[in-house]
Protein backbone atom coordinates (compact mmCIF):
# COMPACT_ATOMS: atom_id res chain seq x y z
CA UNK A 1 0.00 0.00 0.00
CA UNK A 2 3.14 2.23 0.72
CA UNK A 3 4.40 1.57 -2.69
CA UNK A 4 1.34 2.38 -4.12
CA UNK A 5 0.99 5.66 -2.53
CA UNK A 6 4.42 6.79 -3.33
CA UNK A 7 4.05 5.91 -6.78
CA UNK A 8 0.71 7.84 -7.10
CA UNK A 9 2.31 10.69 -5.50
CA UNK A 10 5.08 10.79 -7.49
CA UNK A 11 2.80 10.38 -10.69
CA UNK A 12 0.59 13.03 -9.64
CA UNK A 13 3.33 15.55 -8.50
CA UNK A 14 4.41 18.46 -10.79
CA UNK A 15 8.38 17.46 -11.92
CA UNK A 16 11.12 18.86 -10.01
CA UNK A 17 13.48 19.08 -12.91
CA UNK A 18 12.95 21.41 -15.74
CA UNK A 19 14.78 22.28 -18.61
CA UNK A 20 15.63 25.94 -19.08
CA UNK A 21 17.15 27.83 -21.97
CA UNK A 22 20.03 29.90 -21.36
CA UNK A 23 19.44 33.58 -20.76
CA UNK A 24 22.69 34.67 -22.01
CA UNK A 25 23.44 35.85 -25.07
CA UNK A 26 25.25 33.80 -27.75
CA UNK A 27 26.83 36.70 -29.05
CA UNK A 28 27.52 40.56 -27.13
CA UNK A 29 29.60 43.22 -28.08
CA UNK A 30 29.88 46.63 -27.64
CA UNK A 31 32.23 49.21 -29.65
CA UNK A 32 31.84 53.33 -30.08
CA UNK A 33 32.97 54.91 -33.58
CA UNK A 34 34.65 57.45 -35.37
CA UNK A 35 35.58 58.20 -39.02
CA UNK A 36 36.34 60.99 -41.73
CA UNK A 37 34.54 60.75 -45.40
CA UNK A 38 32.83 62.92 -48.01
CA UNK A 39 28.61 63.04 -48.58
CA UNK A 40 26.26 64.85 -50.35
CA UNK A 41 27.82 68.25 -48.33
CA UNK A 42 31.15 67.70 -48.62
CA UNK A 43 33.84 66.50 -46.18
CA UNK A 44 32.27 64.01 -43.44
CA UNK A 45 32.80 63.37 -40.09
CA UNK A 46 30.73 60.66 -38.34
CA UNK A 47 31.12 59.31 -34.99
CA UNK A 48 28.37 57.01 -32.95
CA UNK A 49 28.21 53.97 -30.55
CA UNK A 50 26.56 50.47 -30.87
CA UNK A 51 25.33 47.66 -29.18
CA UNK A 52 24.97 44.26 -30.61
CA UNK A 53 23.39 41.09 -28.92
CA UNK A 54 22.93 38.09 -31.15
CA UNK A 55 22.26 39.59 -34.55
CA UNK A 56 19.93 42.97 -33.37
CA UNK A 57 22.34 45.57 -33.23
CA UNK A 58 21.44 49.36 -31.69
CA UNK A 59 23.23 52.20 -32.52
CA UNK A 60 23.12 55.59 -31.99
CA UNK A 61 25.16 57.70 -34.84
CA UNK A 62 25.97 61.70 -35.72
CA UNK A 63 27.07 62.65 -38.94
CA UNK A 64 28.11 66.18 -39.93
CA UNK A 65 29.14 67.34 -43.68
CA UNK A 66 30.68 70.90 -44.56
CA UNK A 67 32.46 71.83 -47.79
CA UNK A 68 36.17 72.05 -46.14
CA UNK A 69 37.47 75.25 -47.62
CA UNK A 70 34.45 76.85 -49.04
CA UNK A 71 33.11 79.44 -46.28
CA UNK A 72 30.06 79.44 -49.02
CA UNK A 73 29.25 75.77 -48.31
CA UNK A 74 26.01 74.28 -46.21
CA UNK A 75 26.56 72.47 -42.97
CA UNK A 76 24.18 69.51 -41.99
CA UNK A 77 24.40 67.56 -39.10
CA UNK A 78 22.32 65.02 -38.47
CA UNK A 79 21.37 62.05 -35.18
CA UNK A 80 19.89 58.94 -35.36
CA UNK A 81 18.94 56.11 -32.98
CA UNK A 82 19.21 53.31 -35.21
CA UNK A 83 17.69 49.11 -35.24
CA UNK A 84 18.99 46.94 -37.63
CA UNK A 85 20.75 43.47 -38.08
CA UNK A 86 24.07 42.25 -37.95
CA UNK A 87 26.56 39.34 -38.77
CA UNK A 88 28.07 37.33 -35.55
CA UNK A 89 31.28 36.53 -37.51
CA UNK A 90 34.27 37.06 -35.74
CA UNK A 91 36.86 38.61 -38.23
CA UNK A 92 34.47 40.09 -41.28
CA UNK A 93 31.24 42.26 -39.77
CA UNK A 94 28.48 43.62 -41.95
CA UNK A 95 25.25 45.66 -40.51
CA UNK A 96 22.41 47.05 -41.36
CA UNK A 97 20.19 49.64 -39.58
CA UNK A 98 17.65 52.19 -39.79
CA UNK A 99 15.87 54.36 -37.51
CA UNK A 100 14.65 57.76 -36.18
CA UNK A 101 16.46 61.01 -36.42
CA UNK A 102 16.54 64.64 -36.49
CA UNK A 103 19.04 66.89 -38.76
CA UNK A 104 19.75 70.62 -38.76
CA UNK A 105 22.59 72.98 -40.29
CA UNK A 106 22.83 76.27 -41.88
CA UNK A 107 22.36 77.55 -45.68
CA UNK A 108 25.55 79.45 -46.27
CA UNK A 109 24.58 82.77 -48.16
CA UNK A 110 27.15 85.17 -50.13
CA UNK A 111 30.69 84.98 -49.04
CA UNK A 112 33.29 85.68 -46.26
CA UNK A 113 32.42 89.43 -46.36
CA UNK A 114 28.70 89.57 -47.68
CA UNK A 115 26.16 91.11 -45.55
CA UNK A 116 23.56 88.54 -46.52
CA UNK A 117 22.76 86.21 -42.93
CA UNK A 118 22.92 82.27 -43.23
CA UNK A 119 19.82 81.03 -43.28
CA UNK A 120 19.17 77.83 -40.21
CA UNK A 121 18.26 74.68 -41.46
CA UNK A 122 14.93 74.10 -38.92
CA UNK A 123 15.66 71.02 -36.79
CA UNK A 124 13.30 67.89 -39.29
CA UNK A 125 12.66 64.65 -37.97
CA UNK A 126 14.08 62.28 -40.22
CA UNK A 127 14.68 58.14 -41.37
CA UNK A 128 18.68 57.45 -40.92
CA UNK A 129 20.10 54.40 -42.66
CA UNK A 130 23.48 52.66 -42.10
CA UNK A 131 25.13 49.77 -43.84
CA UNK A 132 28.53 49.06 -42.00
CA UNK A 133 31.50 46.88 -43.65
CA UNK A 134 34.11 46.16 -41.29
CA UNK A 135 37.24 43.54 -40.47
CA UNK A 136 38.36 43.14 -36.84
CA UNK A 137 41.65 42.83 -36.62
CA UNK A 138 41.57 41.61 -32.86
CA UNK A 139 39.18 41.62 -30.05
CA UNK A 140 39.51 45.55 -29.78
CA UNK A 141 40.36 47.28 -32.98
CA UNK A 142 37.93 47.07 -36.38
CA UNK A 143 38.71 49.25 -39.68
CA UNK A 144 36.14 49.58 -42.52
CA UNK A 145 33.68 51.62 -44.87
CA UNK A 146 30.74 53.10 -42.95
CA UNK A 147 27.60 54.15 -45.64
CA UNK A 148 24.89 56.24 -44.48
CA UNK A 149 22.43 58.39 -45.52
CA UNK A 150 19.48 60.41 -43.79
CA UNK A 151 15.78 60.82 -45.72
CA UNK A 152 13.63 64.26 -44.87
CA UNK A 153 11.53 66.46 -46.60
CA UNK A 154 14.54 69.51 -45.71
CA UNK A 155 17.67 68.02 -47.25
CA UNK A 156 18.13 64.61 -47.86
CA UNK A 157 21.82 63.13 -48.09
CA UNK A 158 24.21 60.53 -48.43
CA UNK A 159 27.92 59.48 -47.74
CA UNK A 160 30.62 56.95 -46.61
CA UNK A 161 33.60 57.30 -44.44
CA UNK A 162 36.33 55.09 -43.28
CA UNK A 163 35.77 53.85 -39.85
CA UNK A 164 37.69 52.93 -36.91
CA UNK A 165 35.84 50.87 -34.35
CA UNK A 166 37.04 50.53 -30.96
CA UNK A 167 35.49 48.31 -28.12
CA UNK A 168 34.46 45.14 -27.26
CA UNK A 169 34.23 43.54 -30.61
CA UNK A 170 33.41 39.42 -30.56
Amino acid sequence: MVRILLVMSLLLSPGLVFAQNSSEPTHSAGWVNTGLGFGTGGVTLIGGASRQIDHHIFSVRGTTSTELFNYNGDNIWDLGILYGWATTSQTFHLSASAGFGMIGGVYRKGGLFSGEPDENIPLTPGLPLEFNVSWRSNRQVGFGWHYFANLNQERSFIGMAFTLQIGRLW
